[in-house]
């Protein structure tokens, strides 16, 4: 448009507004052409509200509305963030999955009470996710039906080659299932369909594999909400493997026979305390804390057993999971607790001692021989008196 159009234009209002409506129209014109719209027929569904959702690993947004006619026709349209994975859904649940693009184009055909039962036409590999959701169903279907029959021959007493042919039959038809899923994992080049193949995977048992998915996915769409998703799944089970590995091996740590974790706190006077510094006594390590009643109330037991037995090898580690030094000292004098081995970070449950004993509860003891091995745990009142009074006396 040149300068004398507009000139034309703007000496007559009723030329510039109908030129102005034209230039908006045409605008949303082009915006609507890059949009998807889906058409779809879902039979015995007449006068029905029905919802498409995008769908991520974590949530489901609902891009739009639409009511089905007496022949349970519809039109869906809009605008997709990105590549992905949408469901149509009715008010009851009803879904049926499929991937969506802007300026898709899309056909779809089903029935009301037939969610397994579907067609989708158009679309970015809609037609090999169709087929490769049409296996998964008819694989867990055909799993289903054998686990039923293998539960009903063992239960009845069947005959047991009969039943451990059933059993391996289903074994090898699961483990094939996941091959081929696997298969697909490593070699696709679309970063939805890997993603559907992973679903049925147990990447948390197998964490290497699910970042080598991750990289993947990272080099085909590194900005896709899903690969982020799958990233954070993949770290999630990674910290959650790390965290069990660490309490095995804290378990480990603090099992009767192994040689005692070091300690080393501060006093209430502010004095570095090893625990090894006590090397060659018995030593009843108690995790405790000013706030806890228990720990208070077998306070009495531990101050008799030190008083018993200080003279002959024998003393208390008392650890504590106070968060402020006031109250720790001043349940330190009302309880008498005399022997001279109290330190605490004032951390409280996430004291670094408490963390390397897996300590998760108070009261909690550890009971060392002279060279520092752990001999008994958790021991109270009578059994205590005669543990100790065994390792310091022989007995």
């Amino acid at each position: 448009m040149n300068i004398k159009t507009i000139k034309n234009i703007m000496k007559n209002p009723i030329l510039f507004f109908a030129s102005l409506l034209f230039v908006l129209f045409s605008c949303e014109s082009s915006i609507q052409s890059q949009g998807f719209q889906v058409n779809g027929t879902l039979k015995n569904a007449v006068n029905e509200t029905i919802y498409l959702d995008f769908l991520t690993m974590t949530d489901a947004q609902t891009l739009d509305t639409a009511k089905t006619d007496a022949n349970g026709k519809f039109t869906f349209s809009g605008m997709v963030k990105e590549y992905g994975l949408c469901r149509i859904r009715t008010v009851d649940n009803k879904a049926w999955l499929f991937l969506l693009n802007n300026k898709d184009k899309v056909t779809f055909t089903g029935e009301r009470n037939e969610p397994n039962k579907f067609t989708v036409k158009g679309g970015r590999d809609n037609a090999t996710f169709s087929l490769l959701n049409n296996y998964m169903v008819k694989t867990q279907e055909d799993i289903n039906a054998k686990n039923t029959r293998y539960v009903s021959m063992y239960q009845s007493g069947g005959d047991p080659i009969a039943v451990n042919q059933l059993k391996d039959s289903i074994t090898t038809q699961i483990a094939d299932f996941e091959k081929r899923f696997k298969t697909l994992a490593d070699t696709t080049k679309n970063h939805m369909l890997m993603l559907y193949a992973t679903s049925f995977i147990n990447l948390e048992t197998d964490v290497p594999y699910g970042k080598k998915i991750v990289a993947r996915m990272e080099s085909i769409a590194p900005t896709s909400v899903y690969t982020k998703q799958f990233k954070d799944r993949i770290n999630q089970a990674e910290a959650q493997e790390n965290a069990k590995k660490a309490q095995e091996q804290m378990g480990k740590n603090t099992a009767v026979g192994a040689l005692a974790p070091e300690i080393n706190l501060k006093t209430p006077e502010g004095n570095d305390l090893k625990l090894s510094s006590l090397r060659g006594q018995v030593v009843l390590i108690d995790f405790w804390a000013s706030w806890c009643g228990p720990c208070r109330r077998e306070n009495p037991n531990v101050v008799a057993l030190y008083n018993k037995l200080k003279d002959k090898g024998f003393t208390v580690y008392s650890v504590s999971l106070d968060k402020s030094a006031d109250p720790w000292k001043n349940a330190i004098k009302q309880d008498g607790l005399v022997w001279p081995n109290h330190v605490s970070d004032l951390a409280g449950w996430q004291s670094s001692a408490a963390a390397l004993y897996g300590v998760n509860s108070i009261p909690r003891t550890f009971l060392l021989d002279r060279d520092g091995k752990i001999v008994a745990t958790n021991l109270r009142g009578e059994e205590l008196d005669k543990k100790v009074e065994e390792l310091i006396l022989g007995k």
